[in-house]
């Protein structure tokens, strides 16, 4: 399949999403018609453009009254599991998984899909370096030979990574990472 047909797939799947999302929080019926919802916005740029996208559409598609709540993963988090937001349009679900997995065994979420397909998290490295040095996981970091090559100058006992901005969830996550 071409580029440009994945994106189609995507921006199709992404608009299916939103329009079920909006079913789910309006009900069928004509009495919905003056709904009102609450959709919670972190402070990610996709997220951004998500929460901007399902605002238009539940406003100007179902003449619905929307709020959004911006805010960082915890409290927006927070709040949708406590029911005091309706929707996310978009979480990055390998920071919560056992928060996630908890809420919806109890029944405080519903998840819609993927609307980002192929966002993962991970550590990468070029090709042509993975290659020449036989790289196939993190724990190929374990070896000495390998370690220097991604030694920090500054302090050369130390690797040098780039990792997600400090006070994000995956900050957090990859500092456990790199001690263990």
């Amino acid at each position: 399949m071409k580029k440009g047909g994945n994106f189609m797939k995507f921006l199709k799947n992404l608009i299916l999403s939103f329009v079920f999302a909006g079913f789910m929080a309006l009900g069928t019926t004509s009495a919905n018609a003056a709904c009102k919802v609450h959709l919670g916005d972190f402070d990610w740029d996709s997220a951004n453009v998500h929460t901007a996208i399902a605002s238009y559409i539940l406003e100007k598609g179902y003449g619905c009254e929307v709020q959004a709540t911006k805010g960082s993963t915890t409290p927006i988090m927070a709040a949708l599991f406590d029911q005091q937001i309706d929707i996310i349009t978009e979480v990055w679900r390998d920071n919560l998984v056992q928060l996630i997995e908890d809420n919806l065994a109890k029944g405080n979420i519903i998840e819609l899909g993927v609307n980002t397909p192929s966002s993962t998290q991970g550590f990468y490295v070029d090709k042509p370096t993975a290659d020449k040095y036989g790289l196939k996981s993190v724990d190929d970091m374990k070896k000495p030979e390998i370690a220097k090559l991604f030694a920090d100058p500054e302090a050369p006992g130390k690797g040098r990574m780039t990792s997600c901005i400090s006070g994000w969830t995956c900050y957090t996550i990859n500092l456990v990472k790199h001690k263990v």
